[in-house]
């Protein structure tokens, strides 16, 4: 077996995947069916919070957590806090709310004023979150105005590196917390064998830590990406092969481990998909390009292809051809292309499309950058650029989303090709020589222009 091949098999990430799929030991919290219930986690959350819970261990895994997120952020309430084995200076509540607004785990600190507010998620990051925290923190300052001075929030979740954990949300009191984070804290509780002593509560939180690592940590789509930052060339030899329909590299590997670098490689097949959704989800809340936005699934390829379409209706009005030009998305496993074409082969007796078309093919959008700007009659073709291509697509996915959008704002900038081609398409439709516009075509503005 190949060196490279061997180290992904052997890996710890890759046994933790392996059994996730596989070979799943007995967990009581899977028994009874509350692994992914926030609710439930909350609960054992606020119970090891619990300077007199039954643990055992006082107020150490909360002064740890404490500890995590000062190290993380600068918030200085939080540093002047002591007293975490006074169960008369802590009290920690569950579900408390104010306002019809709800915290999953509160934590008070009587003596320095300080009330810690933790919002759990059982998923990744996401932007609205943190206004629910916010909304949170005024509900109960107003509840125990007096009683505490400040009111810092945590916003946990799945995310190892939340989208939008920078000084931004530290400044307004929103302090990213990761499931990983908490993981940390608790298997360095366990390794100090003084801590859960009770044999009981040791074997119970022990089952919890696999819990937070199988469904929390190492769940699934997030274990299938540290495979990947940490394996990306053997990833890329398997696909490459999967597309050229061969198995050299796996069938090095034996069942049932072939099975799950398979169930791996799928995972990233529907990679085009999920960029796919986010695409179109950044496009209609940013409204880039108004409510048009519609999406349909290739054929052939490696799992085939997820596109996505929009219509420049004004366009095609202002240029006084009934129909438009449209815009589109290919994602596929190794490239993500954006593409605009016309309408022609839908209304090929159409004079003023053949005009304009001709006059494409006179005189292009510009001419120094033709590749950008490909003319294709048998596609009808005007621009077509590459997104992301390549190793642009082989690391983390939220980094991926995050390299797409920035791509996408730039091409949505003022000096990007949406506006030149826009302007472009403005000026064709004022020319003199062309046949009016359609009765109430004038007048009629872009979604992104009205937009910005």
């Amino acid at each position: 077996m190949e060196p490279e091949l061997k180290a992904l098999i052997e890996s710890r990430e890759f046994r933790r995947y392996h059994n996730g799929l596989h070979a799943r030991p007995f967990n009581p919290f899977e028994v009874l069916q509350v692994a992914d219930l926030e609710i439930r986690h909350s609960n054992v959350l606020a119970w090891l919070l619990q300077p007199d819970g039954t643990h055992g261990i006082g107020g150490r895994f909360l002064r740890a957590l404490v500890e995590h997120l000062t190290r993380r952020h600068s918030v200085p309430p939080l540093r002047r806090l002591t007293g975490f084995d006074d169960k008369d200076n802590v009290e920690v509540r569950r579900e408390d709310n104010h306002d019809g607004w709800f915290a999953d785990v509160t934590v008070g600190f009587k003596a320095e004023k300080v009330l810690l507010i933790i919002e759990n998620k059982v998923g990744r990051y996401q932007p609205e979150s943190e206004r629910q925290v916010e909304e949170q923190r005024e509900a109960l300052g107003k509840k125990y105005k007096g009683l505490y001075d400040y009111f810092p929030g945590a916003l946990l979740t799945t995310s190892s590196a939340p989208e939008g954990s920078d000084e931004s949300a530290t400044m307004r009191g929103i302090m990213p917390l990761s499931w990983a984070g908490v993981g940390e804290i608790i298997q360095s509780l366990l390794d100090d064998r003084e801590n859960f002593a009770d044999g009981h509560v040791r074997a119970f939180v022990k089952r919890y830590l696999d819990v937070i690592e199988e469904k929390l940590i190492y769940a699934g789509d997030d274990l299938a990406e540290r495979l990947q930052n940490d394996h990306p060339r053997v990833l890329a030899r398997l696909q490459e092969e999967k597309l050229q329909g061969e198995r050299a590299l796996l069938d090095q590997v034996d069942e049932p481990h072939r099975a799950t670098i398979e169930r791996w490689l799928e995972y990233f097949e529907g990679r085009p998909f999920e960029l796919r959704e986010r695409v179109a989800e950044y496009l209609t809340l940013s409204k880039k390009v108004g409510a048009g936005i519609r999406k349909a699934s290739g054929r052939g390829g490696y799992r085939g292809s997820g596109w996505l379409h929009w219509w420049e209706t004004p366009s095609g009005g202002k240029l006084g051809i009934g129909d438009c030009a449209w815009w589109w998305f290919t994602f596929e496993p190794r490239k993500v292309t954006l593409e605009l074409g016309t309408p022609l082969e839908r209304n090929p007796r159409n004079p003023r499309m053949q005009e304009i078309w001709s006059f494409l093919q006179d005189t292009p959008i510009d001419p120094d950058r033709q590749k950008r700007y490909p003319m294709v009659p048998e596609h009808r073709v005007i621009y077509r650029h590459s997104l992301l291509k390549g190793d642009e697509l082989s690391g983390p996915f939220e980094k991926t989303v995050k390299l797409l959008r920035d791509r996408l704002d730039q091409f949505f900038g003022s000096d990007g090709d949406y506006r030149r081609i826009e302007r472009y398409f403005r000026c064709l439709a004022f020319d003199p020589r062309g046949p009016q516009p359609p009765d109430g075509a004038d007048g009629v503005e872009s979604p992104t222009s009205a937009a910005s």
